[in-house]
C-alpha cells in the first residue's frame, strides 16, 4: 500500500493488545481491512532483537494462534474481480489447522484465475509437521514462488525443475548480494547494492512486496527484481521496520545510478 497499490489484509486477527497494534500498523498505511475476523485466539507475536553490529535474534509466538482460523467460507463473499493478485506467506503454514484452510484458499483462488505469489518461508516450519508438504502443495498452484538461498537448495532439485519448466518463477533472495529470478527461459541476476545496514528486520517481507508491485505494474521480472533489491537494501539503512515510499526508493536507484 506505501507504493500506491490497494491492499486488503485477510488473516484473522485475536482479541487482544497486540492486534490493535497491528491494526493501527495496517490504518498508518492505509491498508484495507474489510475481510480482517476477529477471533477468540492469541495474536501471532514475532520480536526481533537486533543487536550494535546488526545481528538479529527472533523469537516467535506462532502456537495455537489467531491465522489458524482463517475462513474459507468467507472468500465466496468477496468480489475478486477488481483483485489483480494474492500474496500467501508460508510463515502462517505452522499449524495443521491452518495447512488444511490454506491449502482451500488456494485451489479457491486458482478457481478465480488470479496470480498467485508465495513466499516459502522454509526456514520458518521445515521441521514442523505437515509444513513442507503444504508448502509444495502451493507452490504447484503458485505463479511467483519466493524463498533466501538456503530455503531454494532445500526444494527437492526435482521438484523445483518441473515447476520451472512449467513455467513458475522463482525468486530467489541472496542478502547483500543481491537477487536472481529464474524461469524455464531465462536467469536474471540483481547485484547486491552497497549501503550501511543497521537493521534487517522485514527487509526480506519488503522486497518481496516491492517485487509484486513492480512486476504487476510493468510486467518485466528484470525491472521488478531491480526494484526490489533497492527496496531491500533500502529498507535496512534506518532501525526498525523501515517501509521505504516509492519516491524514496526512486530516489535511491537515481543515486546509485550516479554512483553516490
Amino acid at each position: 500500500s506505501n507504493l500506491g497499490c490497494e491492499v486488503f489484509y485477510f488473516t484473522p486477527l485475536g482479541n487482544d493488545i497486540f492486534s490493535h497494534i497491528i491494526e493501527r500498523h495496517l490504518d498508518s498505511f492505509k491498508v484495507r481491512k474489510d475481510f480482517i475476523d476477529r477471533v477468540n485466539k492469541k495474536t501471532a507475536l514475532i520480536v526481533a532483537i537486533v543487536n550494535e553490529e546488526g545481528e538479529r535474534t527472533t523469537f516467535a509466538g506462532i502456537k495455537d494462534v489467531a491465522y489458524e482460523e482463517i475462513d474459507t467460507k468467507k472468500l465466496k463473499e468477496i468480489d475478486f474481480s477488481n483483485f489483480s493478485a494474492v500474496y500467501i506467506s508460508g510463515g502462517i503454514l505452522t499449524g495443521k489447522t491452518s495447512q488444511k484452510r490454506l491449502r482451500e484458499v488456494v485451489d479457491f483462488i486458482g478457481k478465480k484465475r488470479l496470480r498467485l505469489f508465495f513466499d516459502t518461508q522454509i526456514r520458518i516450519g521445515e521441521e514442523i509437521e505437515g509444513f513442507i508438504d503444504a508448502v509444495y502443495y502451493i507452490m504447484k498452484r503458485s505463479n511467483v514462488i519466493f524463498s533466501n538461498l538456503r530455503e531454494f537448495s532445500l526444494i527437492e532439485d526435482e521438484f523445483k525443475y518441473k515447476l520451472i519448466d512449467e513455467g513458475k518463477v522463482f525468486v530467489i533472495k541472496m542478502g547483500e548480494n543481491g537477487a536472481m529470478v529464474i524461469t524455464g527461459k531465462e536467469k536474471i541476476v540483481s547485484s547486491g547494492i552497497p549501503v550501511r545496514s543497521v537493521d534487517t528486520t522485514g527487509a526480506g517481507d519488503i522486497f518481496n512486496a516491492s517485487f509484486v508491485y513492480k512486476y504487476l505494474e510493468s510486467g518485466s521480472l528484470k525491472e521488478a527484481v531491480g526494484f526490489a533489491n533497492s527496496s531491500g537494501a533500502l529498507s535496512t539503512t534506518k532501525l526498525g521496520v523501515y517501509i521505504p515510499s516509492k519516491e524514496e526508493i526512486y530516489d535511491f536507484m537515481k543515486r546509485k545510478e550516479e554512483g553516490c
